[in-house]
C-alpha cells in the first residue's frame, strides 16, 4: 500500500486542535431548548417512514473495519433499515492516508446524509473538525474524549454519541501471564499522532505492570517505519508483542507477523479482527459485535432520539480467541481453563494434526431435527471451525428404524471417529450401550439420568444437552383455552423411552388437575390417523403431544383428524405450531443444536467430556393459543400474492403457494379470494402495489422475493399478516432479529441457496479449479449476502470467488464479458433479481470463453448451464402455504418461526459436462436428474 499516512502528524494535530476548540465553544453554548427526547434540527429531518442516507468513513480497508461494517449493516437491517429499500449506505475510506480524511468526510457530507458514522478515533476527530450539523454516531473508537467529542461519556457534544471500543483488554494479558510465566517484556508499535493509540499505550503500561510485565514501545509515522522499529524492539529483548488496532500498524500488519514469526515472538492481538493470520491470542471486543452495537445507537438516532441524551456506550462483550496453529509452532502447553473458555479457535486441525472426524447418528429426518442439525453446523462455524479443514462430519440416519441404530453405531465406530454426536432419545439409548470410550455428545434427547441410562454413574466420555418439557404448563394452557375441559388425549410410540417419560409427567399433571387422560400407542406413522380418531371417540377434548418422534414426523395425519373435529393440539415441539398446533411450550431446535455445538467445540479443543456438565436447553418459548376464528367462517378471506417480476423462480413459488392452500382443504372463492399482482421488476410499481394492498385491508399478504418482503414491511403496515417465500435471509431483510424473534405480523420460508454443496460439487467436477466467477447486485441485500456466503463456502474448498457487480439488467452483457476475462475456470452464478432476466447473456459469454456454468436456479439449465444445485421453489411455496394456512386458521404469525426450505434439486447436463471435460463420477450421475 503506497503513501500511507502522509503528513500524518500535521493533519491529525490540526484536526484534534480544531475539534477541541469546537468542543470548548459548544460546551459553553449548549442550547437549553433541547430537552431530553427532542431531536436537534439536523436529526429532525429523519423520519422512520421514509428512506434515510447513512454515510460511513474509515481510515483504510482492514479486517477490523470490514467486520464492523458487516455488523453495522446487519444491525441496521434488524432495526428496519435495509439497503436498497429505505436505507442508502455510503462507505468511503482514506486508503491509509489520514491527511485525506477531511476530504473523504467532506465528500460524504455532500451526499446530504441523515447520519454520519466515523469508524476509528482519527475519523471521529476529522468529522468533528467539519462545519456540519449532521448527527454523528461513532464506532470502533477507543478514545472519543481525546478526539474532542466531550468532557465525559455523559457530558458530550449534543450531536454526537457512539460505541466505545474498550481497549486494551486486561484479560488478554492475564492469559498471557499463564501461557508465558517467565516473560517480562512486551513490545508494541504505535503512531503517536493517532490519539487512540497514544491513549491505549498510556493505559497499557500500568495494566501490564500489575501483571508483572514491562512495556517496551517504539513509535512509527508510517508503515515503512515498521521493520526498523521492530528491530529496535527486538534489541530491547521483548518476549511478546502486542498488536494494537493502530491504523498505521494495521496497514503493515503482515510485516509485523512475518518478523515475529521469524524471531519466535508470540503476538497478542488487541481484538479478534487481527486473529487468523499469525496472532496467538486475543481476548478483546469483537469488531462485528461493535458494529451491531453502533447500529443500535444509530437506529435510535434515525428513529428520532436526540444524540445529546444518549451516553457513549463502552463495549459489553469480549471474545476469547486462540490460533492452535500458532500455539503448535510455539509448542505451548495450553491450560485446560483456557480451552474451556474459548469462544473461537483457528486452525484447530493442528490439535490433532488433521481434521477431526465427527460421526452424527440420527433416528429420523423431520423439520425439528433438520433445524437442530443446521444449528449444530452453524454453531461449529461460529466457533471458528471450517468444514473440511478443521472437521469432517459423517452423517448416519436410521430412517426411523430403531433396529438399525446399533448397526449405525458399529459402522461409525469402525471409522475411528474423534467424537460421536447423536440426535433423539432412541439414538442416545443405543449410543450409551455402543459407544464406550470415544467422546460422545447427545442432543435433542431427554435427560439420560431420568431415563435411568447411567446405572453406574455418568460415564466420563459422555455429555450433552437434554430437554425438560413443561408438561404441566401445557395442561394448564389447554385448561385455560377450554375452561370446561374434562379429558385430554395423547398418542405416542411406547418403544421410545423419552415418550414414556413424557407420558408419566402427563399422567401426573392430569391427576393433579383432575382431568381424565386417554392414551393411544402407535408403532408406525400409518397408525396415527386411526389412533387419533380413537382418542376423539373416547371423549378427548384436547391433545397433548411431547417429544415423540413418530408423532412429530406424522403430525399432519394427527392434525387432519383433530382440525376436522375442532379439537386443539398443544405441543412441546414448537415447529408444529406452523403446521397447525394450537399452542405450545418448548425449545428452539436450532438453538438446541447451537448449544450442543459449543460442547463439541470444547471437546475438540481438548476439554474432557467429564468436565462439561450435562445441560438442559436454555431457550424455551411459549405460544399462547390464538382466539381468531377459522378461515372458513364468515366471509371469504382476502389474500394478495405479490411478485417482483415474471421469472420461473417467482412463478414456481406462486404455484406452490396456490397448490398448498388448496391441498390444505381451503376452497378458493369460498374460504378465500386470491388476487396475484406483479411489479414487472419496477420498484415504483412495487411501492404502489403495497400501498394498494394496505388500502384494501387484505386479510393476508403473500410475497415472493426479498424486494417484495422489504416493500411489504415498509408500506403494507403492521396490521396485515405477511407470509413470504423466495427470500434469501429474512432477518437481514429487516423482518426480525432471528428466526424465532421476528416482527409480529411476519413469517415465512427462506430459500438460501445450498452454497456448501455447490462448492463441493465444483471441487469434485473441476479438481483443478482455483477461481470461479459470478455477477452480483450490490443494491440487493440477498445478492450481497449470497456473494459473501458463496465466497466462504468456496474458500473452504480452496477456491476463490471473483465477483463482478451489476446495477441493472442492462449491464449483464458487459459485466459478463468482463467476468470471463478474469482468470477463472468456471462461472457459478448466484441468484438475484437483477441478473436473472439476463442469464442467457451470461451463459453465452461463458460458452465463448469455454467456461462451464454452474447455477442455483433450475430454470437456467435450459439456457446453457451444465450443473444446477437448487432449492425447489415450488416446494418452498408449498411450505410457505403451510404457514399461511396456520395464520388463516388463527395462529399468530409472531409465534411461527422462519425456516429455510428443506427442498433441494440436483440437475446435470451430461453432454455439456463432456464438452467441458468435467469429472463426473458414477455417484453423481446416479444422484442427479439428467437433462439434455
Amino acid at each position: 500500500m503506497k503513501h500511507l499516512f502522509k503528513h500524518l502528524g500535521l493533519a491529525v494535530g490540526l484536526i484534534v486542535a480544531a475539534a477541541a476548540l469546537l468542543l470548548l465553544s459548544d460546551l459553553e453554548r449548549r442550547s437549553p431548548a433541547l430537552a431530553p427526547g427532542v431531536v436537534s434540527s439536523a436529526a429532525d429531518r429523519v423520519q422512520p417512514a421514509r428512506s434515510v442516507t447513512v454515510a460511513v468513513c474509515s481510515p483504510l480497508p482492514a479486517p477490523v473495519f470490514e467486520q464492523a461494517l458487516a455488523g453495522l449493516r446487519a444491525g441496521l437491517a434488524a432495526a428496519g433499515f435495509s439497503e436498497g429499500d429505505n436505507l442508502r449506505l455510503i462507505h468511503r475510506h482514506a486508503n491509509g492516508d489520514l491527511a485525506l480524511l477531511g476530504q473523504v468526510i467532506q465528500s460524504l457530507l455532500t451526499e446530504q446524509p441523515d447520519l454520519l458514522i466515523p469508524l476509528s478515533t482519527p475519523c471521529l476527530a476529522s468529522a468533528l473538525g467539519q462545519k456540519s450539523e449532521v448527527p454523528l454516531v461513532f464506532g470502533i473508537v477507543t478514545s472519543p474524549l481525546q478526539a474532542g467529542a466531550g468532557r465525559s461519556f455523559t457530558d458530550h457534544l449534543p450531536r454526537v454519541t457512539g460505541a466505545v471500543f474498550s481497549l486494551p483488554s486486561r484479560d488478554t494479558f492475564v492469559w498471557a501471564r499463564q501461557l508465558f510465566p517467565a516473560a517480562r517484556r512486551i513490545g508494541a508499535l504505535y503512531n503517536p499522532s493517532e490519539a487512540n493509540s497514544q491513549d491505549e499505550i498510556d493505559r497499557l503500561g500500568p495494566m501490564l505492570a500489575q501483571l508483572g510485565f514491562n512495556l517496551q514501545t517504539a513509535t512509527i509515522n508510517s508503515s515503512s517505519d515498521i521493520p526498523q522499529a521492530l528491530q529496535a524492539l527486538q534489541q530491547q529483548g521483548i518476549e511478546l508483542y502486542y498488536a494494537l488496532g493502530d491504523s498505521t500498524c494495521v496497514s503493515g500488519y503482515s510485516n509485523i507477523v512475518r518478523f515475529c514469526r521469524d524471531h519466535a515472538i508470540p503476538i497478542l492481538a488487541a481484538d479478534g479482527s487481527l486473529m487468523g493470520s499469525g496472532a496467538l491470542l486475543s481476548s478483546g471486543p469483537s469488531p462485528f459485535a461493535e458494529g451491531l452495537h453502533t447500529a443500535q445507537l444509530a437506529a435510535r438516532v434515525l428513529q428520532g432520539e436526540n444524540p445529546a441524551t444518549l451516553p457513549f456506550a463502552p463495549s459489553t462483550s469480549h471474545s476469547l480467541q486462540l490460533d492452535f496453529g500458532v500455539a503448535a509452532e510455539l509448542r505451548l502447553q495450553l491450560p485446560q481453563a483456557l480451552r474451556a473458555q474459548l469462544d473461537i479457535g483457528y486452525q484447530l486441525q493442528h490439535h490433532l494434526g488433521r481434521p477431526a472426524r465427527l460421526a452424527l447418528i440420527n433416528l429420523v429426518e423431520n423439520k425439528a431435527l433438520d433445524a437442530a442439525m443446521s444449528g449444530l453446523r452453524a454453531g461449529l462455524e461460529q466457533h471458528g471451525l471450517k468444514p473440511g479443514q478443521d472437521f469432517e462430519l459423517q452423517y448416519y440416519s436410521a430412517q426411523g428404524d430403531l433396529a438399525l441404530l446399533p448397526q449405525l453405531y458399529d459402522s461409525a465406530l469402525q471409522q475411528a471417529p474423534d467424537l460421536v454426536i447423536s440426535l433423539t432419545t432412541p439414538a442416545l439409548v443405543a449410543g450409551v450401550k455402543r459407544v464406550r470410550e470415544v467422546p460422545y455428545v447427545f442432543s435433542v434427547a431427554s435427560d439420560p439420568v431420568k431415563l435411568g441410562l447411567f446405572g453406574q454413574g455418568r460415564p466420563a466420555h459422555i455429555t450433552g444437552v437434554h430437554d425438560d418439557p413443561d408438561i404441566a404448563g401445557l395442561v394448564q394452557m389447554a385448561r385455560q383455552h377450554q375452561p370446561a375441559l374434562k379429558a385430554i388425549g395423547t398418542v405416542y410410540d411406547a418403544a421410545q423411552p423419552q415418550s414414556l417419560l413424557a407420558v408419566e409427567k402427563l399422567r401426573a399433571a392430569c391427576t393433579a388437575q383432575h382431568l381424565a387422560l386417554y392414551e393411544a400407542t402407535v408403532s408406525t406413522v400409518s397408525d396415527l390417523s386411526l389412533a387419533t380418531r380413537a382418542l376423539l371417540q373416547r371423549g378427548a377434548q384436547a391433545l397433548i403431544l411431547s417429544t415423540d418422534n413418530l408423532a412429530v414426523t406424522g403430525f399432519g395425519a394427527i392434525h387432519q383428524v383433530t382440525s376436522a373435529a375442532g379439537v386443539p393440539i398443544f405441543v412441546s415441539d414448537m415447529d408444529l405450531i406452523a403446521l397447525g398446533a394450537t399452542g405450545g411450550i418448548g425449545d428452539s431446535y436450532s438453538d438446541w443444536g447451537r448449544q450442543s455445538a459449543t460442547q463439541v467445540f470444547r471437546i475438540l479443543c481438548g476439554v474432557p467430556p467429564a468436565d462439561l456438565p450435562i445441560e438442559a436447553t436454555r431457550n424455551a418459548s411459549r405460544v399462547q393459543p390464538a382466539t381468531a376464528a377459522p378461515a372458513a367462517s364468515g366471509r371469504p378471506r382476502e389474500l394478495r400474492l405479490v411478485l417482483y417480476n415474471e421469472t420461473q423462480f417467482s412463478e414456481d413459488c406462486a404455484r406452490g403457494l396456490r397448490d398448498g392452500l388448496q391441498q390444505a382443504g381451503l376452497v378458493e372463492g369460498t374460504d378465500y379470494r386470491l388476487r396475484q399482482l406483479n411489479a414487472q421488476g419496477d420498484m415504483s410499481t412495487l411501492s404502489s402495489i403495497m400501498t394498494s394492498v394496505k388500502g384494501e385491508q387484505a386479510d393476508l399478504l403473500l410475497v415472493v422475493s426479498t424486494p417484495c418482503l422489504q416493500a411489504a414491511l415498509r408500506q403494507a403496515g403492521s396490521d396485515i399478516p405477511i407470509v413470504f417465500t423466495g427470500v434469501g435471509d429474512a432477518v437481514l431483510a429487516g423482518a426480525g432479529r432471528s428466526e424465532t424473534d421476528h416482527l409480529p405480523q411476519v413469517t415465512g420460508i427462506t430459500t438460501r441457496s445450498p452454497f456448501e454443496g455447490m462448492a463441493r460439487l465444483i471441487r469434485q467436477t473441476l479438481p483443478q479449479a482455483k477461481a470461479v466467477g459470478t455477477l452480483f447486485t450490490p443494491a440487493e441485500i440477498n445478492s450481497e449476502l449470497y456473494r459473501e456466503w458463496f465466497a466462504a463456502a468456496l474458500e473452504s474448498q480452496g477456491i476463490r470467488l471473483v465477483a463482478v457487480p451489476v446495477t441493472a439488467s442492462a449491464d449483464t452483457a458487459q459485466a459478463s464479458a468482463a467476468l470471463c476475462q478474469e482468470e477463472i475456470q468456471a462461472v457459478a452464478q448466484i441468484v438475484d433479481n437483477t441478473t436473472r432476466p439476463g442469464f442467457a447473456q451470461i451463459a453465452r459469454r461463458a460458452a465463448q470463453a469455454n467456461l462451464p456454468v454452474y447455477v442455483f436456479d433450475s430454470s437456467q439449465m435450459s439456457e446453457g448451464a451444465v450443473l444446477c444445485l437448487a432449492r425447489d421453489y415450488y416446494q418452498a411455496g408449498r411450505e410457505a402455504a403451510d404457514k399461511a394456512v396456520a395464520v388463516l386458521r388463527g395462529t399468530d404469525p409472531a409465534s411461527i418461526p422462519f425456516n429455510n426450505t428443506r427442498s433441494e434439486t440436483l440437475l446435470l447436463n451430461p453432454q455439456r459436462a463432456r464438452q467441458f471435460g468435467l469429472n463426473v463420477s458414477p455417484d453423481l450421475l446416479h444422484q442427479a436428474q439428467l437433462q439434455d
